[in-house]
């Protein structure tokens, strides 16, 4: 898990990963999130330097889309 990395692709390819690799995990939302944010990219995190990172995995992918895009 801690090896995925939104590495050139787009946020969505990367998060599409998710849900086949997390199915197995016994980890709650939080766990999960942040999982999601370890793997984001430098420039992608920086986006949140003045700004708090949702709550809850489907606000995080929502906001991380927003700002990949």
């Amino acid at each position: 898990m801690r090896e995925i990395k939104q590495k050139i692709s787009e946020f969505y390819q990367y998060y599409a990963e998710f849900p086949f690799i997390t199915a197995d995990l016994d980890w709650n939302p939080s766990a999960h999130r942040n999982a999601l944010w370890m793997g984001l990219p430098a420039q992608m995190t920086h986006l949140f330097t003045y700004s708090d990172i949702p709550e809850g995995l489907p606000a995080c992918v929502t906001g991380f889309q927003k700002r990949d895009n």
